[in-house]
């Protein structure tokens, strides 16, 4: 009712130039309060993709790039964390990173044998073009055999899946010690209709399962694995404006997650 309003009143664009500017404060209040955050950030665009991150289109919009930006690096961290305990010598071991669309995560850990996995043919290329390795294929259905991995990676990915418990049992099944995932945070589950959107995006981008932790913790009993980490990944710092806050989660969140959630997975029977 707001959206039809404004437009028919000519001020929606307005509105949503100063919703993404109140966005892009925050960002930028929460990249500037944390040293090592704008680190990572500051590597990241140094390595040349983030704003082609997606394969099929380049970001343009500023709070777009900025909401990437503190997602990658804020998974970047707990995953190294995560890896450096369960294996000082990690970047030895071999990766997969399933969904991946430019080889951002496995050249932040600098893993010497990591394979990108992608549907798509834009993000092949560009795995392709920054030295990765890249393979097309379907999550739900993957060409390697079984533990072909020692570590398998799948960020932003499950929530795009048509059935994300056969996604988690294949990612399961080709993996011999642990897996990372991050999908975002909703407080209840929600399910997409297919014409939810009305976007040029390709049919693969759009969200299907966005899973709460209790759910997402139910789906996980229906294959071998156990969560054995868990941390929510926050992108804004606290909002003490109250006109701020209503905005932003009335407004911004329903298309721009507040937080992520990170898991660690492990097999049955590897060491947690």
């Amino acid at each position: 009712m707001v959206k039809s309003f404004l437009k028919a009143t000519g001020a929606y664009n307005y509105a949503i130039s100063y919703l993404h500017r109140i966005a892009i404060r925050y960002y930028k209040k929460r990249i500037k309060g944390d040293a090592i955050l704008r680190a990572t950030i500051e590597e990241l665009n140094r390595m040349g993709t983030l704003r082609t991150h997606y394969g099929h289109k380049e970001l343009k919009d500023e709070n777009i790039v900025l909401d990437l930006s503190i997602q990658l690096a804020e998974t970047i961290k707990p995953l190294k964390e995560r890896l450096q305990i369960a294996d000082p010598n990690y970047r030895n071991a071999s990766f997969l990173d399933a969904g991946d669309p430019d080889r951002i995560v496995l050249r932040s850990i600098k893993c010497k044998k990591g394979v990108s996995l992608n549907i798509m043919d834009s993000c092949v290329r560009q795995v392709l073009s920054v030295g990765g390795v890249p393979v097309k294929g379907d999550i739900h259905m993957m060409p390697f055999r079984d533990k072909s991995f020692d570590y398998v990676l799948c960020f932003e990915t499950l929530e795009h899946l048509e059935n994300p418990i056969l996604g988690l049992r294949e990612l399961s099944r080709v993996c011999a010690q642990k897996i990372f995932i991050s999908i975002p945070w909703v407080k209840k589950t929600r399910i997409h209709e297919s014409n939810y959107v009305s976007t040029s995006e390709p049919a693969t981008d759009r969200h299907i399962f966005e899973l709460n932790q209790e759910d997402f913790a139910k789906i996980v009993t229906h294959t071998d694995l156990k969560i054995t980490y868990y941390k929510e990944i926050k992108l804004f710092p606290k909002i003490l404006n109250p006109i701020d806050n209503f905005i932003l989660r009335k407004f911004y969140y329903p298309s721009f997650f507040p937080k992520f959630q990170f898991y660690e997975l492990t097999k049955e029977g590897a060491n947690a």
